[in-house]
């Protein structure tokens, strides 16, 4: 079951869904909006012709922060993003990241599906975003980048992300790069 305006509405206010900072006004009648924050993750130009995706990425990285500036995403760039919110969710309740319309419209996507926030998730959330337009697209601070839907589970998660063994992403504040090379092959 999504959960309606007001059952978001409520779930935030009793303290089941933490959202710091929380703007009510991007609450809609079946999801809530997230903002984006000033930090980016750009990938660095690398001494091979490939990437090991089960080596540490933090090396193949560079985190930015655009305070009032904004950051210029350019045509077929690829980057990391996260949301201004903090986000804290309870065990019966995961969420799905969904792009906006209107930025689609621009060229600007969510890669791959957008990714689901699973029960018990706390941090911030990480946007892996492209360009597909022929001419740079600005993002700015703040501005309403995505939505959540959130969804009730049938009955809470026995093991909720945060008490997963090897939960990659617990706790994760800024973009974070891929943490892949944490799992055991």
């Amino acid at each position: 079951m999504v959960l309606s305006d007001k059952d978001i509405k409520i779930a935030v206010h009793q303290g089941r869904i933490k959202v710091t900072p929380f703007d009510e006004t991007l609450v809609d009648s079946c999801g809530l909006g997230i903002k984006i924050g000033n930090q980016f993750r750009i990938f660095k130009k690398i001494a091979h012709d490939w990437l090991d995706p089960f080596e540490d990425q933090e090396i193949h990285t560079e985190l930015i922060e655009k305070k009032g500036e904004g950051f210029l995403l350019q045509p077929g760039e690829f980057v990391l993003a996260s949301s201004k919110e903090y986000l804290s969710m309870p065990n019966d309740l995961a969420a799905r990241l969904i792009p906006r319309n209107s930025l689609s419209r621009l060229g600007v996507i969510l890669v791959g599906n957008g990714g689901m926030v699973e029960p018990g998730f706390h941090g911030n959330l990480t946007f892996t975003i492209g360009n597909i337009s022929k001419i740079p697209v600005m993002l700015k601070e703040n501005m309403h980048f995505c939505k959540l839907i959130f969804e009730a589970l049938s009955c809470a998660a026995d093991i909720p992300y945060h008490q997963k063994k090897g939960s990659k992403y617990h706790l994760q504040q800024g973009p974070v790069a891929s943490r892949l090379h944490l799992e055991k092959m």
